[in-house]
């Protein structure tokens, strides 16, 4: 009877333990591309498949940010306007969403797990927690993540940005939206050796114009072409580099062959742009910038001039860590006309704007 009660005890025991067992016969892919687990493998936890934390989510076909804190055991995934939050142990997942502010809970079926000193996260939660699907392949052992290389941003007017990539990161597509659907978007065309080479502009009732793209031998774009919606060329720029392959020389055309206009490009011993000069068809100039700039490489000065004369100056002001901290807008006559103030926290990001007028006081303040 002892013996009867001890093996019962021990099946009860057993059947508590969660089993883990290493998948080191799974292969997981994002977009086809197979991911490489370096130091460990996934593991399956009650049917489960559970990844390691950065192998996954830091791949540059998902690109997310990650971040664990070792005190709290809390992983957070952030991609865009998600942010997802899980925690060694813990069943439940908050998952943010920073534009409409909202956060909504989800319980797991297994919760994320420390194994062999890493941090292991239930693989389809989070990724379908980012809007991404995800197939298990039986056929090969394969967890395949299908990640539509999309971000969209929200912005204070309920109007939306939607950029997409391709698998090699160039951006192929970008829209403007709001409520009542698309207002224009691009797409971009890029050759074998993924240069730039057409632009097409859509609006909300369809094609609306493009622009091709042709490049020198060095890769540098030598001509812009661009194109109305029924093909016939709309006007053309040319470019012109010098040696060390800074660009001197924009020529502007009109349809009919035409010089429009051009813009001349200096620059000085450290390869700064010094000078920017435009020039009217018949030679005349039509405008010019002059930038000067301080030992460290920062813009200091910019001073503007139409055909006749200076317009005005602006000169620029920064911190010890580089950051730029003033910009005075100057008139004429050297009278101050306004200046805007830049503030930063501790981490260097830029967190405020102040613009004063030119007694002091303050004409707008904007936060970022």
């Amino acid at each position: 009877m002892k013996k009867v009660i001890i093996l019962i005890l021990a099946m009860l025991i057993l059947a508590a333990v969660t089993p883990v067992v290493a998948a080191s016969a799974v292969c997981v892919t994002v977009n086809a591309v197979p991911i490489a687990f370096a130091d460990q493998v996934p593991i399956s936890v009650d049917g489960r498949v559970l990844v390691p934390l950065r192998a996954v989510f830091e791949h540059e076909q998902i690109g997310a940010g990650v971040r664990y804190n070792a005190d709290t055991r809390t992983a957070t995934v952030e991609k865009g306007n998600v942010a997802v939050a899980l925690q060694v142990g813990n069943r439940q997942m908050s998952v943010s969403n920073r534009a409409s502010g909202a956060t909504e809970f989800v319980t797991l079926d297994v919760p994320p797990t420390m194994y062999n000193q890493r941090v292991l996260l239930p693989i389809r939660a989070v990724v379908e927690a980012f809007g991404y699907s995800l197939n298990w392949n039986s056929g090969n052992q394969t967890v395949e993540i299908n990640a539509p290389i999309t971000d969209r941003y929200y912005h204070d007017d309920g109007t939306w940005e939607d950029v997409e990539y391709d698998t090699y990161g160039n951006q192929i597509k970008w829209g403007y939206y709001d409520a009542g659907g698309l207002i224009f978007m691009y797409e971009y065309e890029y050759d074998a050796n993924g240069t730039h080479i057409k632009s097409t502009r859509y609006n909300a009732y369809g094609l609306e114009s493009w622009t091709e793209y042709e490049h020198n031998a060095n890769g540098y774009t030598s001509k812009k072409t661009n194109y109305n919606a029924g093909g016939l060329i709309s006007d053309w720029i040319e470019y012109e580099y010098g040696a060390n392959g800074n660009h001197i020389k924009s020529t502007n055309y009109n349809a009919d062959g035409s010089i429009s206009d051009w813009v001349e490009y200096e620059y000085d011993a450290n390869g700064y742009r010094i000078k920017i000069t435009d020039y009217n068809a018949d030679g005349s100039i039509a405008w010019k910038q002059e930038y000067e700039y301080d030992i460290y490489g920062n813009q200091i000065k910019r001073s503007d001039y139409s055909a006749t004369g200076i317009i005005y100056r602006e000169g620029y002001e920064y911190d010890a860590n580089g950051n730029w901290i003033k910009q005075t807008r100057y008139n004429i006559d050297g009278s101050v006309d306004y200046w805007i103030e830049y503030e930063y926290d501790a981490n260097g990001y830029h967190i405020k704007s102040t613009r004063y007028n030119a007694d002091g006081s303050v004409d707008l303040q904007w936060a970022e």
